[in-house]
């Protein structure tokens, strides 16, 4: 499963190396019980025989085990001179360490044991720190583990040890980046990116623009493809396509090895296979996603892709412990998806220093949350075909069946922009209805939150109505607001879903 971490206690060393020309090279290393099995020893015949004019001894391994693994931090020590080659994977290489052999030749039989260690990365380890003991005047909001140490003398030059224990070193972690982020936060706006006058790396934005060329250029094509559905009150869809989809190769076979790979992943839990199944009837129940007739599969004549999608581990969770990803970068004979389509501007979205700012100007403050917003936008029939995936419901005994997207899919590179412009085109066609609505819509929103203030609690609730009004036009539905002051969200105007709330939420939390 993806997004798994496991934590692991070690000791970081310290120790010194001296090469062949007698450099002296200080090595920092982390313990661990072992770094792969018992290494094998090398055929010294087959040896001899691909490089007759070496000694095999010098070739062989001079010990059964490995002491140290070296990593790119210490590159400069790896072999990089080749003396010599045996056909195109196997050269002996010589380096600041002597020589050794690298690659692999199919006359020489591997038969080393590797051991799993060597896919760990350890993150976080006990170390001894040295520490000068300064005075510093700390604010108390900030010092929030214990007292302030006494003020120390001027022995400031003298050193102490201590053993930092993990608990307390994340504690110190965690309050350093708490006064980072209130500072970090309380500057925004005060700094600029410096940039030449004559930058010419074609990303950066020209003068007078918000956006680069490409960007704009991309943005144009999505603003041109979204139409409006007045009878179904919803926003429809072609993607910028950059590459013909006729194009696309087949990729059945490949959505079939993902999809069977998913599912024995998802047979070792029964939580988990119930929690795949259920999120799935739920796209199918919010017309997300639809099965395929055969009748429709047969006359079906245009472009056809499948999109691979896969379980991934949510910590976060205990209720829903994996989630729906579908993997639109899958690459097949060199395509995905994602390379075939344009993305649009990278940061789509307006100012978070403006919204702040607004956010803070009066004494209410007022946040909503879109309710799946990329699934709000519906596709036109060639992409529905380009996004084909399969799923049984875990029944293994007979044939996948074919699905299809029905809604812009969140894991495609020009999803965040497509919903974006959904929604200012929604502010622009119905700004009439509500002016203050239209515009905190289109300068207040920022990805799939709602952010603003208004003077009193009756002005808030009032536009946050003509605002969810406003998104219902556009085919979005908003899934809760909440006020400062309050604990818990408000229900929509229209409702809200209860169950989507598995413990009592607060957005204004921390703020």
């Amino acid at each position: 499963m993806g997004n798994v971490e496991q934590t692991y206690h070690t000791q970081q060393y310290e120790f010194t190396l001296q090469t062949n020309s007698g450099k002296k090279v200080i090595i920092t290393a982390y313990g661990m019980e072992r770094i792969t099995g018992p290494v094998s020893k090398l055929n010294s015949e087959v040896l001899k025989s691909l490089f007759p004019e070496y000694d095999p001894d010098s070739l062989q391994r001079k010990s059964n085990h490995v002491d140290v693994l070296l990593g790119c931090d210490y590159f400069g020590l790896h072999p990089k001179h080749e003396e010599a080659r045996c056909g195109d994977n196997l050269s002996i290489m010589s380096g600041e360490l002597g020589v050794c052999l690298q690659g692999a030749h199919p006359e020489l039989v591997e038969g080393t044991k590797h051991d799993s260690n060597l896919a760990k990365v350890i993150h976080e380890v006990n170390v001894k720190v040295e520490t000068y003991q300064l005075h510093l005047e700390d604010h108390p909001q900030f010092n929030l583990s214990s007292p302030s140490p006494p003020p120390c003398s001027a022995e400031a030059d003298q050193p102490s040890y201590n053993m930092t224990s993990g608990v307390h070193l994340a504690r110190e972690k965690r309050q350093e980046s708490q006064l980072g982020n209130f500072i970090e936060g309380e500057e925004l706006g005060t700094e600029t990116s410096p940039r030449c006058g004559s930058c010419r790396c074609g990303k950066c934005p020209i003068l007078g623009h918000t956006y680069s060329f490409k960007e704009e250029q991309e943005l144009k094509i999505i603003r041109e493809n979204l139409e409006y559905d007045d009878s179904n009150q919803r926003w429809i869809t072609s993607y910028p396509w950059i590459v013909d989809p006729r194009n696309l190769p087949d990729n059945y076979n490949v959505a079939l090895a993902t999809l069977e790979k998913t599912e024995r992943t998802l047979q070792k839990d029964e939580l988990w296979a119930n929690t795949y199944k259920e999120q799935m009837n739920d796209m199918v129940h919010r017309k997300v996603a639809r099965p395929l007739t055969s009748l429709e599969i047969q006359q079906w004549k245009g472009p056809i892709f499948y999109i691979s999608h896969l379980a991934v581990f949510n910590p976060k969770s205990n209720s829903t412990p994996v989630r729906i990803v579908f993997n639109s970068s899958q690459v097949y004979k060199g395509v995905s998806l994602n390379s075939c389509l344009a993305k649009g501007p990278d940061c789509y979205m307006n100012n978070l220093i403006g919204i702040l700012l607004r956010w803070r100007e009066e004494a209410v403050a007022l946040v909503g949350d879109i309710r799946k917003m990329f699934n709000s936008v519906h596709l036109k029939e060639l992409e529905k075909h380009c996004h084909r995936f399969l799923w049984r419901g875990l029944e293994l005994d007979r044939p996948p069946d074919v699905y299809v997207m029905e809604r812009v899919n969140m894991g495609d590179t020009p999803a965040p922009a497509i919903s974006t412009e959904a929604i200012y085109k929604t502010a622009d066609r119905f700004k009439d209805d509500s002016p203050e609505a239209a515009e905190l819509l289109k300068k207040s929103s920022y990805v799939d939150d709602l952010i603003d203030s208004r003077p009193t609690v009756s002005c808030a609730l009032k536009v946050a109505e003509e605002a969810e009004n406003m998104l219902a036009k556009g085919g979005f539905s908003v899934k809760c607001w909440q006020l400062s002051g309050e604990e818990s969200p408000r229900k929509t105007a229209r409702g809200v879903n209860t169950e989507e709330f598995g413990k009592p939420l607060n957005m204004l939390k921390g703020t």
